[in-house]
């Protein structure tokens, strides 16, 4: 019999109620899914290997044995259940390498143990349960908007089905163009555990690029519209008052990307670490890679802008705004659908082609993910999707809200959380080739406080405990374990089978705090990450830019570079951070005005023959301490390299994303690469 998750939590009474299911499992597609109380650790007992629920003190709450599906006898837990061993499943000699290698985390073993017992503990009951933690995270393929096996019972050709996890609906059904946006016309069944099913048969017309909503009604009879939370592709609602929202559009998979290239792979290479070393990263956001006033496309840059890129030595393409985020001037950080390209720039197929041209150039493409929190807005995102508070975040105020930012913080305790996470990232790493990832916020992920007003001065006592958000850091292992660990076959351009290894993904960590551990293996105890972007020097070389030349001693400009951890960083003078409105690139900082009109490298036209021109000193000033600078971080500041789109020749002005403040402007929102082009620079 097929194990179910270890994780069973009934729908509320008024819920199932409401459903009309006393528990049992309604429809052809139906399967038990399980979600987790946020509080809830889970035990495997390593001589019976079954699962038991342990409460805040770490005592057994009751024996968990794992369920299956209705009618069969229960299966026993067995240790030939249990994921194969591997490399540091287990601390050494029951030390981990982290604390052995680094005295100063002594004090800290207990927590840091606990720690990783409580992501293993997690990986052998998903393995237990799927078979894998690949498998696990290839919920995409049934989730979400599909079409339906027509060799199954029950289904014909062109039926389409519908799978939402949405435990706190009453009533479900699809809705879109094909029937009118009639509501309640396709309804669906759901299980106990809140996973529903909707069967649209071929005859109602859903087809390929059909726009689409789910329409939902809660145990308290209220109304309300969603975009599925899976869904592969958006478009801006055309409806008369909908402006500034979006609908769903039906993916069937019938258009598939022919690939010109393979991905770039490292799994030759003798020394595994070598493939972060020496990289030197580009950073680009698509939509405001245009010089006209409006959202750049995908083609548009593969076509125009990568050639350039690669030719400057860059051997990393790193896409921000990737995720689509209703609110353009987000910069792409309040994701509303996880599984969708941002539709300004094109379509699914575009994002693919602009990847697989940088694979043919050499480059390898790193996707910006945003797993830290989720947009707040609940008629195009994931916010009380299912009219609930909790769905995949925390229902605590406390815990569900970034206080600054607005936004929704997930609840990474949660079965159906981490189905969501990880799926997303196995997803765009399968289905788009992305050779790597940048985990944006990782310091709101790693502590309870969100990291909000708190500069950790405080010592290592601040890094783990009471601060901690061990939950957050038991799925960032899992993320890097899954990426990387598992193996799975793939066929390449020439037709030749191969197993692969996912050794050449590369995962960076967004994270302030310099909490030790987060670029260490899993196995010994770390997050798991590969490199951490180095954020100190930006800031001090910003600080710097404004005092006078005297105070630029080599000791100091040294010492801005090297000041960092020990472990593999990614240095940088400049991202997206400090080009922002409010803020300003290192080279406007240097140069100020003077860059509006005193740029010039040759002698103005007009001017007569025996008058002396020169350049500007605030320019020529500028422009050497630019070069310094970038020599400096590049050569010192970290094994790998990252420079934002269009400061490579010192872009000046901001970047401010068109809103309602700046009367919708695309002014500063674009690069106007023809001034790196003028008089043939």
């Amino acid at each position: 019999p097929q194990i179910s998750p270890a994780f069973p939590v009934p729908l509320p009474t008024s819920v199932a109620a409401a459903q009309g299911v006393p528990g049992e499992t309604a429809g052809p597609a139906a399967a038990v899914v399980r979600t987790p109380e946020p509080a809830v650790n889970v035990n495997v007992a390593p001589a019976t290997g079954v699962a038991s629920l342990l409460d805040s003190n770490g005592v057994v709450a009751s024996p968990l044995v794992p369920t299956q599906t209705r009618g069969a006898p229960p299966p026993q837990l067995s240790s030939a259940a249990k994921p194969p061993p591997s490399r540091g499943e287990r601390p050494v000699l029951g030390k981990l390498a982290l604390t052995r290698n680094d005295p100063s985390l002594a004090p800290y073993e207990h927590l840091l143990k606990a720690r990783w017992e409580k992501q293993q503990s997690r990986y052998e009951t998903i393995v237990a349960n799927e078979g894998s933690l690949r498998t696990f995270a290839s919920a995409y393929k049934t989730f979400g908007l599909h079409p339906s096996d027509a060799k199954k019972p029950g289904y014909e050709k062109g039926d389409v089905t519908y799978t939402e996890y949405a435990p706190g609906a009453a009533k479900l059904s699809l809705m879109g163009d094909f029937n009118e946006w009639t509501p309640g016309e396709f309804h669906g069944t759901v299980d106990e555990f809140g996973k529903w099913t909707v069967l649209v048969p071929a005859s109602a017309g859903l087809v390929n690029g059909s726009q689409v909503r789910v329409a939902i009604t809660t145990a308290t009879g209220k109304y309300f519209t969603r975009i599925p939370a899976w869904i592969r592709q958006v478009t801006p609602c055309l409806f008369e008052g909908a402006a500034g929202h979006h609908n769903g559009v039906y993916d069937d998979g019938g258009d598939d990307y022919v690939w010109r290239h393979d991905a770039i792979s490292d799994d030759d290479e003798d020394d595994e670490k070598s493939k972060n070393y020496a990289l030197k990263i580009y950073e680009a956001h698509i939509g405001m890679s245009s010089e006209q006033l409006r959202y750049g496309t995908y083609r548009e840059f593969a076509d125009s802008h990568l050639v350039r890129i690669a030719a400057l030595g860059y051997n990393v393409l790193q896409l921000m705004a990737i995720g689509d985020h209703a609110y353009y001037a987000s910069f792409g950080y309040q994701v509303t659908n996880f599984f969708a390209p941002a539709h300004r720039s094109g379509k699914p197929n575009d994002l693919k082609y602009l990847i697989d041209t940088a694979h043919g150039l050499g480059m390898k493409v790193f996707m910006d993910v945003v797993h830290a929190h989720a947009s707040d807005n609940s008629d195009d995102g994931l916010n009380h999707f299912d009219g609930t508070d909790s769905h995949y975040f925390h229902d605590d105020p406390q815990k569900g809200w970034h206080s600054l930012w607005g936004t929704r913080m997930f609840n990474y305790g949660s079965y159906e959380t981490l189905r969501f996470l990880l799926s997303n990232l196995k997803y765009w790493q399968t289905e788009f080739k992305f050779d790597g990832f940048r985990f944006d916020g990782v310091t709101a992920m790693l502590y309870n406080h969100r990291g909000i007003h708190w500069d950790f001065h405080g010592g290592v006592n601040e890094f783990y405990g009471e601060h901690a958000d061990d939950d957050a850091c038991a799925y960032l292992m899992l993320a890097n374990k899954m990426l990387r660990e598992d193996e799975e076959t793939v066929i390449g351009l020439d037709g030749v089978e191969k197993t692969s290894k996912n050794k050449s993904v590369t995962t960076i960590a967004e994270e302030v705090s310099g909490q030790p551990g987060v670029c260490r293996p899993v196995w010994h105890g770390g997050l798991g990450f590969d490199l951490r972007l180095s954020m100190g020097p930006p800031d001090k070389w910003g600080q710097l830019a404004h005092e006078p030349d005297f105070n630029w001693s080599p000791s100091r400009i040294v010492e801005i570079c090297t000041s960092r951890t020990a472990e593999p960083a990614v240095g940088y003078l400049e991202s997206h951070d400090q080009s922002l409105v409010g803020d300003k690139t290192f080279a406007f900082r240097l140069m100020d005005g003077a860059m509006y009109a005193c740029m010039g490298k040759f002698k103005p036209e007009g001017l007569p023959e025996h008058q002396d021109w020169q350049v500007h000193p605030q320019i020529e000033r500028g422009v050497a301490l630019h070069k310094i600078a970038r020599l400096l971080t590049l050569t010192l500041a970290g094994e790998a390299w990252m420079g934002f789109m269009g400061n490579e020749f010192g872009h000046p002005d901001w970047v401010d994303f068109p809103r309602e403040g700046n009367g919708e402007s695309f002014a500063h929102a674009r690069r106007q690469w023809s001034l790196r082009d003028v008089n043939g620079a």
